[in-house]
């Protein structure tokens, strides 16, 4: 998922939103090449200042697994293959969700907690440094590997800066979100 737009305010396309630190930019997810691992990053609006984690916000992150649906049949298509399929999917989507979430609280400016909640394992937390890796030990005895704090977005994309370079709109700079009919 990628919102490089979102947030208006801090790419100064209106003029009448606030900055805000809610504002998600990008989260990523892709699992390691042994496939026994994921990793997930997500970067925020760089406000009040880069690198700056907001200490009035509960960041969270809300996760679920289900297997991906495949094909059943390897024999091709019948109505019974079919009709499995769409209950693999119905089962998918429609049926219980049971979804597991990282809360990461600010303490100080470079000590934040992360609570683990819903686990297989149990819930858990810990307390960590920010700006650098951690390795936070879980219940069952795994590790979670884990950076909080702040990283030049790779994935940025300046909007301001690039539709001023190609001469763009410059009409709507500094135009309130509100007033559609300038825009």
């Amino acid at each position: 998922m990628a919102d490089h737009n979102d947030p208006n305010a801090v790419n100064h396309i209106f003029s009448d939103i606030d900055y805000s630190p809610a504002d998600l930019y990008d989260l990523f997810g892709w699992p390691t090449p042994n496939g026994d691992n994921v990793v997930f990053a997500l970067t925020f609006a760089s406000s009040p200042s880069a690198g700056v984690l907001d200490n009035d916000l509960l960041y969270r992150l809300l996760l679920t697994s289900h297997p991906r649906v495949a094909w059943a049949d390897p024999n091709g298509i019948s109505l019974d293959s079919v009709l499995r399929y769409f209950d693999a999917v119905k089962d998918k989507y429609l049926g219980e969700l049971k979804t597991a979430e990282i809360r990461l609280t600010v303490e100080t400016p470079s000590r934040v907690t992360v609570k683990f909640l819903g686990f297989p394992c149990r819930d858990f937390s810990a307390t960590v440094d920010a700006n650098q890796v951690v390795s936070i030990p879980t219940p069952d005895g795994h590790t979670i590997r884990a950076f909080v704090g702040g990283r030049d977005d790779a994935f940025f994309n300046d909007l301001t800066g690039f539709f001023r370079s190609i001469n763009y709109g410059p009409l709507f700079y500094h135009v309130p979100h509100t007033m559609t009919e300038a825009r």
